[in-house]
């Protein structure tokens, strides 16, 4: 999966984010995940990382 946005707002405010994630299961009951995010705008930029298990009783 990934994603896109862009903003623009009031006072000279702007900015992007974007990211992309993955799935995979490792059995019919346990998922693995990842998905990492970027944002730059006004306020400054950030960069994210989460990776999940999930398992499914």
């Amino acid at each position: 999966m990934t994603v896109g946005l862009g903003t623009k707002g009031s006072e000279d405010y702007s900015g992007y984010s974007v990211g992309a994630g993955l799935s995979y299961h490792l059995s019919e009951r346990d998922t693995v995940s990842a998905f990492a995010t970027y944002v730059d705008n006004t306020f400054g930029e950030e960069e994210k990382l989460t990776i999940g298990y999930r398992r499914e009783f």
